[in-house]
């Protein structure tokens, strides 16, 4: 991440190292209980042939600020992948 997010805004959440050709989803976790919600900010990742992805989530202004996790959530063909969350500060 390159700057802090803000409400109305937008955050490019980049990953590496990842299964090859694998997919899942990103998600800002608003409320804490480690599970993606319909109203948390989220995006479709496909990581490519070296195990990158890149996704842009939109921060809408009703989040209230403060700090969450960002968490990733797999559809990985080698079962559940654990991806260590990422905290972050929304102002």
């Amino acid at each position: 991440m390159k700057a802090a997010p803000t409400v109305n805004g937008s955050l490019e959440v980049t990953g590496e190292k990842f299964p090859l050709n694998e997919s899942g989803y990103v998600y800002i976790d608003l409320n804490g209980d480690e599970l993606s919600g319909w109203n948390e900010p989220y995006g479709y990742v496909y990581s490519d042939a070296i195990g990158h992805f890149q996704v842009s989530l939109n921060i809408p202004a009703d989040v209230p600020v403060g700090s969450y996790q960002i968490r990733f959530d797999s559809n990985s063909s080698y079962g559940e992948l654990y991806v260590k969350p990422l905290p972050i500060t929304i102002r």
